[in-house]
């Protein structure tokens, strides 16, 4: 039987240019609020890009979600709940493009 791990659940989100003045802060700090409290969310950290000038690093994003779940149920129930889903209809108006990773640890 495969071994339950820990998934580490990347969000990062593209703002439209006509997004409203302060809107990335406005997103951060609606996420830390509806989504922290969720059962199974074990951490969240809201980043933005950090300005590296590396080629390699793309740094066009707004923000990004960084949350850690204990599994891949606690993922599952995340997805549906009712702040998670009030995020995201609350705020889906204002993303261009969103991109989400889920990894989970190798060694």
């Amino acid at each position: 039987m495969p071994q339950q791990s820990t998934l580490f659940h990347n969000v990062y989100i593209w703002l439209h240019d006509d997004a409203p003045a302060g809107a990335v802060q406005t997103v951060a700090h609606a996420a830390l609020t509806l989504l922290t409290e969720i059962p199974g969310v074990q951490s969240l950290v809201v980043a933005a890009p950090a300005g590296s000038p590396h080629p390699l690093v793309d740094g066009s994003y707004a923000l990004v979600l960084l949350m850690e779940f204990p599994d891949a149920a606690a993922l599952d129930a995340y997805d549906s709940h009712p702040d998670h889903v009030r995020f995201v209809e609350g705020y889906k108006q204002w993303f261009s493009r969103l991109e989400v990773y889920n990894s989970s640890a190798i060694l």
